[in-house]
């Protein structure tokens, strides 16, 4: 007995995504057989990993798929010889032969490539709070189109066979869209609440999530003593900063409002960035501050060097910055005097952290000494 089974027999459709794959789950009505089955599956991803197939709910012998040619659309089984060296042979079905008399539906399961999502925010800078929206971004160059499906997201560092790794993320939120959070194995999986129709060749944006009111810094940031500041947002990500929930890695884009209409700032990428950590991005450079830094003093001993610099900060801003700026010294030093007081970077050297006033300059002024050998 020949079934013909197509996606007009769905009676459940998922979609699982991770970042450069999904797994498709399918249950399909086949109606009531008495004999032995081939069934024919269409309605397959273009982009099927065939590796990765499973089928349920059927006892079969072996599973088969037709590949259709690029050029001619030809069934891979019955193809002309100017075919037969095709790179580029489309999946177009699975067949499937088996012995279930009274086989009624059937569950089909597999990984496809070409199905993606992308994490974005949209980050409103007000004068001392920003707010932040957030979205799912659905990406579908699969081939095919997905109807009425449940969508899920997965978190965690999930390898497929001889490929990279596939990064998913966990994800909560404040006024979401009520997704639902399980554990899957050592993972956890974020449910959509709705179903979705997911074309091919589309890109859907779903709200992830919206948060208001929550306090930042901008900070004039000239690393190890460059000319141009970077400009800095940074913000703690906490429940006591209306956060307090991972948020996944995506694209950053920056607004502020003026005049009553928003006025794109810069933007930046995010790693997947974890509870009550800082978030820390660069959203450009500034033009209006500036810095100079001179050394005033250099004099070799016989043991250490002695090192006098002077930091001149230069504000035209008409309001006051927030500015860092520090030292590189590549041996053990010590700091013999300073104007300012500094703490420490990673990498053991001073980072000096003022306040300059509106249209004005700020001078820093210090003395160390560093060990010659080094």
């Amino acid at each position: 007995m020949y079934i013909k089974s197509t996606k007009n027999q769905n009676k459940k459709l998922s979609i699982t995504v991770y970042n450069n794959t999904a797994l498709i789950y399918e249950k399909r009505n086949l109606g009531k057989s008495k004999s032995e089955l081939t069934i024919e599956y269409f309605d397959i991803s273009k982009d099927i990993i065939e590796t990765s197939l499973l089928v349920l709910g059927i006892n079969y012998n072996f599973l088969n798929i037709n590949y259709l040619c690029c050029t001619n659309n030809e069934n891979k089984n019955n193809i002309p010889n100017s075919c037969l060296s095709c790179e580029e042979l489309i999946p177009n079905s699975i067949m499937i032969k088996g012995n279930n008399y009274n086989c009624r539906e059937i569950e089909v399961y597999y990984l496809t490539k070409n199905i993606n999502w992308l994490s974005s925010y949209v980050i409103i800078l007000e004068r001392e709070t920003l707010n932040i929206k957030s979205w799912f971004n659905l990406i579908n160059n699969s081939g095919i189109d997905y109807l009425n499906a449940e969508i899920k997201f997965v978190a965690g560092n999930v390898r497929l066979p001889q490929e990279s790794s596939i990064i998913a993320y966990k994800s909560s939120a404040i006024e979401t869209i009520n997704v639902t959070v399980e554990e899957l194995g050592d993972y956890y999986s974020y449910k959509l609440p709705d179903k979705y129709d997911l074309n091919n060749n589309t890109l859907k944006k779903i709200k992830n999530f919206s948060a208001f009111d929550i306090s930042y810094n901008k900070i004039y940031d000239f690393g190890y003593a460059k000319l141009v500041a970077d400009i800095k947002i940074k913000f703690f990500n906490t429940i006591e900063n209306n956060l307090g929930f991972t948020l996944p890695a995506g694209d950053v884009y920056f607004y502020e409002s003026t005049d009553n209409k928003l006025e794109f700032l810069g933007g930046n990428s995010i790693e997947n960035i974890g509870e009550n950590r800082e978030v820390s991005l660069v959203i450009g450079e500034a033009l209006d501050v500036t810095a100079k830094r001179n050394i005033l003093e250099h004099i070799r001993y016989n043991d250490y060097t002695l090192k006098k610099v002077q930091f001149i900060i230069t504000n035209t801003k008409d309001e006051n910055v927030f500015v860092t700026i520090s030292e590189a010294i590549y041996s053990p030093w010590q700091m013999e005097s300073s104007s300012d007081n500094f703490i420490l970077d990673p990498n053991g050297n001073p980072i000096f952290e003022v306040l300059v006033p509106a249209n004005s300059e700020k001078k820093i002024l210090f003395t160390y000494r560093y060990n010659i050998n080094n």
